[in-house]
């Protein structure tokens, strides 16, 4: 019997960091946008998602990074991380 091997990519460990500093930067531009348009259109269902993008600048992980397996973290000079 022949064994069929699958090829499943290898992901970082959940939670390590994946994003640099320019991707926090514009997440926080992004969060600080969501939230002053939340207070002055009253939606405060915004403050949620700026809860979340908030979370994800703070910890330097972005879960779409993680899936496709991109990780903006390590610089071509820096090979160690």
């Amino acid at each position: 019997m022949k064994k069929i091997r699958i090829n499943i990519p290898q992901h970082n460990p959940a939670f390590e960091p994946n994003m640099n500093i320019a991707d926090i930067v514009i997440r926080y531009g992004i969060m600080m946008g969501i939230g002053i348009a939340a207070v002055f259109l009253k939606i405060h269902i915004l403050f949620f998602l700026c809860t979340f993008i908030l979370w994800e600048g703070m910890m330097g992980w972005c879960v779409v990074h993680h899936i496709f397996g991109i990780n903006h973290h390590c610089t071509k000079k820096d090979e160690s991380c």
